[in-house]
């Protein structure tokens, strides 16, 4: 069980999940959400090939993704890149 590998009390283990998420809880996942939209993918297919992390959605952390994936890819030659993101 999950609360012996973290050894904690199985009261306490069963307690957190059983509550409600609080508004911390709900904006980290609505973050989580928004980083993932950030990330780049491959076209053709569903795998991510490129990601980043940043206190803020901006040019940089769009642009480090980018390289990632480039990099990823071998930095291939005559590319193009297209995004409807907004970055």
């Amino acid at each position: 069980m999950l609360y012996e590998l973290f050894s904690v009390a199985s009261s306490c283990y069963y307690a957190s999940k059983q509550r409600k998420p609080d508004a911390q809880r709900v904006r980290l996942i609505s973050r989580i959400k928004e980083l993932f939209s950030m990330s780049r993918g491959s076209a053709g297919s569903r795998r991510v090939v490129g990601w980043s992390l940043s206190d803020k959605p901006d040019t940089d952390l769009a642009c480090r993704a980018l390289e990632m994936a480039w990099e990823q890819r071998g930095r291939p030659k005559n590319v193009m890149f297209h995004s409807d993101q907004g970055s």
